[in-house]
């Protein structure tokens, strides 16, 4: 995703369990986040199955922007290239 140029500033490790993912990282000034799940989970299934996942804890919905392959993408409403982001998604995971 780097050689699109859709990566700007430094990544931030984010707390994946909270949403059932292996790992997650946030570039705040891209727009996006990007986590890691394991693709036989139930949390990665539930996402494939109704598009959407549960913050436990915090009982609210995270509806991904795109997923593939056990990553999932979740792109700020304010993000102005927000069809480039998920592009440059597919375009890496989708190999």
């Amino acid at each position: 995703m780097d050689s699109k140029g859709i990566l700007k500033g430094e990544p931030t490790e984010m707390a994946g369990e909270m949403i059932g993912a292996i790992s997650g990282i946030k570039y705040t000034e891209s727009g996006f986040e990007l986590y890691e799940y394991e693709k036989e989970s139930a949390k990665y299934k539930e996402i494939e199955e109704t598009g959407t996942t549960v913050i436990e804890g915090f009982g609210f919905n995270i509806n991904p922007t795109a997923y593939l392959d056990g990553y999932v993408l979740i792109v700020n409403e304010e993000a102005g290239n927000k069809a480039e982001i998920v592009k440059a998604f597919n375009e890496y995971f989708g190999k």
